[in-house]
């Protein structure tokens, strides 16, 4: 949703999200960060020390205001307490919207059964299960993945969903929130945030195109499919992990046994500034 907050010249990136950490009553705000997100889908994590107006005026000049926002969400994942309820909440909005913009890889069961209980979670007010199934029914949200489906495929998945829906019965919308996410968590590449990488690695034998994936465990490297994550090819947990550094364009990492890695990215910092948050 929309939240409005006074600022003023002065305001910085670590004021603002500040006051909406406040005014969302979150309580632990080290998982949250502000991030400009275009129309492309592409994130930007903010500066903490950059003044919002500044970031507001670059837009003004470069005619961007119609087509980058500000977007307050999860950019480290450690675990939320159950007590921080609005945490929760926001983990698992930020959870059903990468799972329907195809942020994660995720079966057709997997995404039954999320759907089902996304269903629950929506309705759980409206006494769903006294609902009709055509009318619930209109109520599913496709994922990206999908979009582009035969009626017959979607209609099929639908089905299939609402008979998983029937199956949690019940479930309240906190139970909900948290069987989802209870099932994301077990993913390998649940709470990834994912840099598409040129592999310039000496003697490396995978292929140029990377997917580097950076999460709470380590960083997981993938081959490429589509624009998407085809198979994990290395795992390298943080205790694997001797030394690493980013300049402008290239990210170096040396991991135990003497093997390093040099990725080229246009987001090495960020990339980087992650091993680092996780490692601290």
């Amino acid at each position: 949703g929309l939240l409005k907050v006074q600022i003023d010249s002065w305001t910085t990136v670590s004021d603002l999200k500040e006051v909406i950490t406040y005014k969302l009553d979150i309580g632990d705000e080290r998982c949250f960060d502000l991030f400009e997100i275009d129309d492309k889908g592409f994130e930007r994590a903010l500066v903490a020390s950059d003044r919002v107006l500044d970031i507001l005026a670059f837009w003004k000049r470069n005619k961007l205001k119609d087509k980058v926002y500000l977007l307050y969400k999860i950019r480290l994942f450690f675990s939320i307490p159950a007590q921080d309820v609005e945490a929760v909440k926001l983990e698992y909005y930020q959870a059903v919207n990468d799972v329907n913009t195809s942020r994660y890889p995720c079966t057709r069961d997997d995404y039954v059964t999320l759907a089902a209980y996304d269903l629950r979670e929506r309705l759980a007010e409206s006494e769903s299960s006294s609902l009709s199934s055509t009318r619930t029914d209109e109520k599913i949200i496709i994922p990206r993945i999908y979009a582009n489906s035969s009626p017959e495929f979607l209609e099929q998945l639908k089905s299939d969903i609402m008979d998983e829906y029937d199956l949690f019965e019940g479930l309240t919308a906190e139970e909900s929130r948290g069987a989802y996410l209870y099932h994301v968590k077990e993913w390998k590449y649940y709470g990834s945030t994912n840099f598409i990488v040129q592999n310039l690695s000496p003697g490396s034998i995978f292929p140029e195109r990377l997917i580097v994936s950076v999460n709470k465990d380590g960083i997981i490297l993938s081959s490429s499919s589509g624009g998407g994550i085809d198979r994990i090819l290395q795992d390298i947990p943080y205790s694997k992990m001797t030394s690493w550094g980013y300049s402008t364009t290239d990210f170096h990492l040396e991991v135990t046994g003497g093997n390093e890695l040099l990725l080229r990215t246009r987001e090495a910092q960020e990339l980087n500034n992650l091993v680092h948050a996780y490692n601290k």
